[in-house]
C-alpha cells in the first residue's frame, strides 16, 4: 500500500531580528507527549489513507518549529511505516523547495530517531528528525534562518518526551 501522508512544513520568510522566543511546555491533552515550544502552536489534522496525523506549528522568528503525530491503524505493519517515513521525508523536501544535506540516526532526549538535515532555497537551514513508536509515528522539525546546532533547536529536540 502506498501512503501519501506528508508532513506539511511551513517554509517562511523570517525577519532578520527577533525577541528571544518564550519557551513554554506543550503537552496536547490525549497525544502522549510533551515538548518545549517557542509559542502557542497551532493544529492542524489531516487524514489520509486511514492515518490521523496533527501537526502542531510554532512560529516562533527567526524559526517555525513544528511536531507531528501520525497515529497507526492496528493494520499498519512496517512497510507500510518506511513508505510513509520515505513520503513524509520526500513531502518535507519537495513542498518546502528544501536539499537534504544528510541522513543519519540521532538521539535527543533519550529517544532514538532519523534526521535528515537541509537547506531551504532562502539559504536557510532545518532539520526533520522522526521517531517510530508501534502506535504512532513522530516527527519534529525546526527551520528557519540557522537553527541547526543552535541553542534553541537543541532545547526543542531534546525537550521531547512521550509519556
Amino acid at each position: 500500500m502506498r501512503s501519501s501522508v506528508t508532513f506539511a512544513l511551513v517554509v517562511l520568510a523570517l525577519p532578520a531580528v527577533a525577541q528571544a522566543p518564550k519557551w513554554t511546555t506543550f503537552a496536547p491533552k490525549g497525544e502522549g507527549f510533551s515538548v518545549l515550544m517557542p509559542s502557542p502552536p497551532k493544529l492542524t489534522t489531516q487524514n489520509e489513507e486511514g492515518v490521523l496525523v496533527h501537526i502542531y506549528i510554532s512560529q516562533a522568528p527567526p524559526f517555525v518549529a513544528i511536531v507531528s503525530k501520525a497515529i497507526l491503524p492496528p493494520t499498519f505493519k512496517k512497510p507500510n511505516v518506511d513508505i510513509m517515513v520515505k513520503t513524509m521525508r520526500e513531502g518535507m523536501l519537495r513542498t518546502s523547495g528544501s536539499t537534504a544535506t544528510g541522513d543519519h540516526k540521532t538521539v535527543h532526549g533519550g529517544l532514538t530517531g532519523e534526521q535528515t538535515d537541509f537547506k531551504t532555497p532562502s539559504g536557510g537551514t532545518g532539520l526533520l528528525w522522526v521517531v517510530r513508536k508501534p502506535k504512532a509515528v513522530y516527527a519534529l522539525a525546526i527551520v528557519g534562518q540557522k537553527p541547526l546546532g543552535t541553542a534553541d533547536a537543541k532545547r526543542f529536540l531534546d525537550s521531547f518526551r512521550i509519556r
